[in-house]
């Protein structure tokens, strides 16, 4: 690897992870954005005509960008279905059902 640019990833990888965890709010997805964005920095090192430092950030935020637009699409109803094999009102009527029962002997 180029010792420019692991000089450039050592100095600047503390405050692009500060600045992506900020956005983001999650060690998991700031940790991804992170990686992606210096892969992207990283095959174009050599042609960056003006301060890498601002190539990271753009790109940061344009990582960034993607990772919003793609989780735009999750909804989080659809979610808790997967977890739950019956929803809440299924667990209220079967409760409502056994207290029926118990009343009843």
């Amino acid at each position: 690897m180029d010792e420019k640019f692991l000089n450039f990833f050592n100095r600047y990888f503390d405050n692009a992870y500060r600045y992506v965890f900020f956005k983001v709010g999650n060690k998991w997805d700031t940790d991804d954005i992170v990686s992606e964005a210096f892969k992207r920095v990283y095959e174009n090192f050599s042609n960056i005509k003006s301060s890498p430092k601002v190539y990271l950030f753009v790109t940061l935020q344009h990582v960034i960008t993607d990772y919003y637009r793609r989780k735009k699409n999750f909804c989080l109803e659809d979610s808790y279905k997967d977890f739950y094999s019956y929803d809440l009102e299924e667990i209220f009527v079967e409760k409502e059902e056994l207290n029926t029962l118990k009343k009843s002997t």
